[in-house]
């Protein structure tokens, strides 16, 4: 696997949004984010997925 990064965050808050004419229906999800990583290996177990992964640091200049 190359070098992928990805955001761990959690869900504060879901919402049933409004159904569309053709009955579709929009959510509203706001997420806090927590930490960016890189991941190393992604896997499956059952019906879940696993991850190894390791946290990145933040930079004096805000970047990973």
């Amino acid at each position: 696997m190359g070098s992928v990064r990805g955001v761990a965050a959690r869900a504060l808050h879901l919402s049933r949004g409004v159904e569309k004419p053709s009955g579709r229906v929009t959510y509203i999800v706001v997420l806090e984010g927590l930490c960016r990583f890189n991941l190393h290996e992604l896997s499956t177990r059952g019906a879940y997925y696993t991850a190894r992964i390791s946290p990145l640091e933040m930079t004096k200049a805000g970047k990973f």
